[in-house]
């Protein structure tokens, strides 16, 4: 995935004339990772989120020597990962956040469960959500921008990717 352009926030103004810091969940994903290695070599201090240690660990290690880019964990379905990420990023002064994370959810309506599709809007919904709410003062103080990328089956939604679409 390609960025092409000055980062602007969400008034239109070019968001690279200082040092910028963002955040990127997701960034063990294919996207997430082409986002955060974007916004790095442009310069940014840039902390991305993966699911788990291990992740984190091996992508800090493998990064590009110089490269400005710090993995940490975050998992979006559970409220005490989300306010430890939310507690560090605010000592990180945030100018952009980036929520990426999330994942699809195969199969028909009627075989999902609750639990299934409850952990479907948790992560790709409520998780993010919760995250951004806690943000918002830095990021108004900083003029800085939130940027939200769901999944292209919110616009041409396969019969067994209905709760994708809806979240």
């Amino acid at each position: 995935m390609a960025i092409a352009g000055p980062l602007r926030n969400s008034s239109g103004h070019e968001v690279a004339n200082r040092k910028q810091a963002s955040l990127v969940t997701g960034a063990g994903g294919d996207s997430g990772a082409a986002i955060a290695a974007r916004l790095a070599t442009a310069g940014h201090e840039v902390w991305g989120t993966v699911r788990s240690v291990a992740k984190a660990d091996a992508l800090n290690a493998s990064k590009d020597k110089g490269q400005r880019l710090l993995l940490q964990t975050l998992e979006l379905s559970g409220r005490s990962s989300i306010d430890a990420l939310a507690q560090r990023a605010a000592d990180w002064r945030v100018d952009v956040l980036i929520n990426n994370a999330g994942f699809s959810l195969f199969g028909a309506q009627e075989l999902l469960t609750d639990e299934q599709l409850q952990l479907q809007f948790q992560v790709n919904v409520f998780g993010p959500l919760q995250l951004t709410r806690r943000l918002i003062p830095t990021l108004r103080q900083r003029r800085g921008t939130d940027i939200w990328i769901g999944s292209m089956m919110n616009y041409a939604p396969l019969p067994i990717q209905g709760a994708n679409a809806a979240s």
